[in-house]
């Protein structure tokens, strides 16, 4: 959101004819819609509120994970990456 303030005001501070600025804010305000027609439908969905609530949680499900590919021969991304070097 801070983005598109600032493209705003940049447009609105600009030499551009008046005609030109209505547009570019047109084409501001459009994208800023997406942005929250999709986030609001995230926030709906099933995905989201299965998302842990805190911090802590989502460390205690990641190291979880970390676990349970430990103990299945899965290698961590890390792993994976150390060896390609």
């Amino acid at each position: 959101m801070n983005k598109f303030m600032n493209e705003a005001k940049a447009v609105m501070s600009s030499s551009m004819p008046k005609e030109a600025k209505l547009q570019a804010m047109e084409k501001i305000a459009t994208r800023m819609n997406y942005i929250v027609n999709d986030s609001a439908k995230f926030i709906a969905s099933d995905e989201f509120q299965q998302l842990p609530e805190t911090r802590a949680e989502a460390e205690e499900e990641s190291e979880k994970d970390d676990r349970t590919a430990e103990s299945s021969g899965e290698e961590k991304p890390l792993e994976d990456m150390e060896k390609l070097k």
